[in-house]
């Protein structure tokens, strides 16, 4: 789970008592494969439960008494469980396959036990290298442990550091905090023509939004089809549509909301907005922004509240970006003077709303 970097807290631009240098265990986290990969084994495992599933739903199509159908209805509750169960064990045998193919392509990634310093100047991890915490992206946490963490970084990728939070959690997030209070110091200071440093996260709300959608059309269409074949009675399958449509929603849900929140670190990128060049890092050619659609959008539904950037070059990919609070308020401020066309979507409703 991504980690509140704490880089909207005002925390003072420097302290340089503020250290942390140890020799500790590290290792850098081999990129995840895409998606798509993971689907797919997450179907297969779905095909184990569908030959589960069948007798009990055969069973279910004789004439039963109505204590008969409530234990077939709890059957199908403990087979939605098992649903689960097989999806998860699914994930796992694409993490195996993953595994196995970084193994034979011999991509070793660095894993040894070394010297980590961390003061005003930045992050050193000896045997990898040294980097400025405008490099230093993103925070993320391992489930049940206090004793390790992944810091995802430019550079390096995802780090993992097996030391205690207790330890590291306060000079990393002061840093990236104090890093972020330096970079708008800069632009209220010099103005937005000597460059203006963030971070954000880089996804699709096209994407996002299709997956939404199509959680909600999968579980039209199961209610549908259980509710025409009408076996079991209205009552009964309007029950198991409802239970099983409202799982279906909730695990394809999951997906794009997994990748902003557990998966979110990977996506964080470091950006320097300069006159009408977006540059990200690690992206020879910078974005055009002459004449760019750029579009402050805010939405909402059940699990996400999202306040982003639609970045629409003439030329080139579109870009979507889910920033700081404070850091979106001060590109606002710098979009309105560059020749874009620039819409705020919070500001056109508001003026809607105080219309009399």
């Amino acid at each position: 789970m991504a980690m509140d970097s704490g880089e909207g807290r005002g925390l003072p631009t420097a302290d340089k008592t503020l250290v942390y240098d140890a020799v500790i265990a590290v290792s850098q986290v081999p990129p995840m494969g895409g998606i798509w990969g993971m689907m797919t084994c997450i179907t297969l495992g779905m095909l184990g439960w569908v030959t589960l599933a069948a007798p009990c739903l055969e069973w279910g199509d004789g004439g039963l008494s109505w204590w008969m159908r409530l234990l077939w209805f709890g059957a199908l509750l403990l087979l939605g469980l098992l649903g689960v169960v097989s999806m998860a064990a699914g994930a796992m045998l694409w993490y195996v396959i993953e595994t196995r193919w970084q193994a034979r392509r011999k991509t070793t990634p660095f894993e040894a036990t070394t010297r980590v310093r961390m003061d005003e100047r930045g992050l050193l991890i000896e045997g990898l290298g040294e980097m400025g915490w405008q490099d230093v992206l993103e925070l993320e946490g391992i489930p049940d442990s206090t004793s390790a963490l992944i810091v995802h970084t430019s550079h390096f990728k995802g780090v993992m550091l097996k030391a205690e939070h207790d330890d590291v959690l306060p000079v990393l997030k002061h840093h990236m905090a104090a890093q972020a209070q330096r970079n708008r110091m800069k632009l209220a200071e010099q103005g937005p023509e000597a460059g203006f440093a963030f971070k954000a996260m880089v996804f699709s709300w096209r994407g996002f939004l299709g997956w939404i959608w199509l959680g909600h059309l999968l579980a039209a269409a199961l209610a549908a089809v259980i509710l025409l074949d009408g076996r079991q009675g209205l009552l009964v399958d309007g029950l198991v549509a409802l239970v099983l449509g409202g799982m279906v929603t909730g695990l394809i849900r999951a997906i794009p909301l997994f990748q902003l929140g557990t998966l979110g670190g990977k996506r964080v990128r470091a950006f320097v907005l300069k006159g009408c060049e977006l540059s990200p890092t690690g992206q020879t050619t910078p974005v055009d922004l002459h004449g760019a659609r750029i579009t402050r959008r805010s939405r909402s539904g059940i699990g996400y509240q999202l306040d982003f950037f639609s970045i629409r070059p003439r030329q080139g990919r579109s870009w979507d970006l889910l920033a700081d609070s404070q850091d979106m308020v001060r590109l606002m401020s710098v979009f309105r003077k560059l020749p874009v066309d620039l819409v705020d979507e919070q500001e056109a409703l508001w003026t809607h709303d105080m219309a009399p």
